[in-house]
């Protein structure tokens, strides 16, 4: 475990559980295995690419989330932020994912919603892809716990964008 109460934090390569705890900067956590992944602070970003942990925990007052990387089947995943943006880059095949979600404006993805309902001021789904796919049967769902009070919660994938349309040539147009 790390307390660090200024200035950011930057962590890489960790095998094992993980534990950040900071008042005020961002929070850098990359290629990290194990148990479980836990960061939070009060004023700053949390940027967190590759955590294949079972249990992941990011937290900020006032500041984004962003988590880039796969989805694991079984993995329990809670982001939050009070003030900032809550965003999920799914990397590869994407497992079945209970989705709870609660924001300022409406869920924005670009995977299929299946089974929403309200519950309160959470949206509850399963979340899958947009080919109706949605994971490998037989395993485990993923429970994916997004909330941003004041901003907006964003889950797309993470993949390369997608080819600009060609322009027709003028001798097309004629």
């Amino acid at each position: 475990m790390t307390r660090q109460l200024r200035g950011g934090q930057s962590v890489s390569g960790v095998e094992g559980d993980l534990d950040l705890d900071g008042v005020e900067g961002d929070l850098d956590v990359r290629r990290v295995a194990g148990g479980r992944a836990s960061a939070r602070v009060v004023d700053g970003n949390i940027h967190a690419d590759d955590v294949r942990a079972g249990w992941v925990r990011l937290q900020t007052t006032t500041g984004e989330v962003v988590l880039l990387g796969p989805l694991r089947a079984g993995a329990r995943y809670d982001l939050r932020s009070y003030a900032g943006d809550v965003r999920v880059l799914a990397v590869g095949e994407l497992p079945v994912v209970e989705l709870r979600a609660r924001s300022a404006s409406p869920l924005e993805t670009a995977f299929a919603l299946r089974g929403s309902r309200r519950q309160g001021e959470w949206l509850r789904a399963r979340l899958g892809t947009t080919g109706g796919g949605g994971g490998v049967p037989g395993t485990r769902a993923a429970l994916l716990e997004v909330s941003s009070v004041l901003a907006r919660v964003v889950i797309q994938p993470n993949g390369p964008p997608a080819a600009p349309e060609a322009l027709p040539s003028a001798a097309e147009l004629h």
